[in-house]
């Protein structure tokens, strides 16, 4: 069995405030991405993960890149070691921030 970095990680949060945040609704986004908007709604409680191919589609409409959205999912206890935890979160807000300005504002 083959396992994914997607497996591990929470996108559903980050998917939905950067929609908002573009100012899309749910059916618009839905309409764009071509995906029921039940699908969506899965997506964004984190009770189902996005393919690849929808994370890459979502990069495209939001103008963001697909590496954002990664490590945005990043779960700090599951995926920085424990060692890296205090730099992680030390740099996170202001990469974040960064990125944001730079792509959403």
């Amino acid at each position: 069995m083959k396992i994914s970095i997607l497996d591990n990680m929470k996108y559903g949060e980050v998917i939905k405030n950067i929609r908002l945040k573009k100012g899309f609704t749910q059916e618009d986004f839905v309409d764009k991405l071509n995906i029921s908007q039940t699908y969506l709604s899965l997506i964004e409680s984190n009770k189902k993960q996005p393919t690849v191919q929808i994370l890459e589609r979502i990069s495209a409409l939001t103008e963001i890149p697909l590496y954002y959205f990664m490590f945005k999912a990043l779960e700090i206890k599951k995926d920085v070691k424990k060692n890296k935890r205090k730099n992680y979160q030390e740099f996170e807000p202001v990469l974040s921030s960064m990125i944001e300005k730079f792509f959403i504002d």
